[in-house]
């Protein structure tokens, strides 16, 4: 929880599975994560993400 809450804001790559159990990744600024889901801000629009589907979520360099 400390994690999500010190590095809210920054760029991060999300994998997950989605409903067909592909893995799927998003990238995007890491807004918030509450105990259903990780909320991405992804060009301005929040995505939310179900928790239980993810699998990693790791720090990423910004894109220039």
């Amino acid at each position: 929880d400390r994690d999500f809450k010190t590095f809210r804001g920054f760029p991060v790559e999300v994998t997950y599975l989605d409903k067909q159990h592909s893995e799927l990744q998003r990238t995007g600024l890491l807004h918030e994560r509450s105990t259903e889901y990780v909320h991405l801000n992804i060009k301005g629009q929040i995505s939310k993400i179900p928790r239980k589907d993810v699998i990693g979520v790791r720090l990423t360099s910004p894109t220039g």
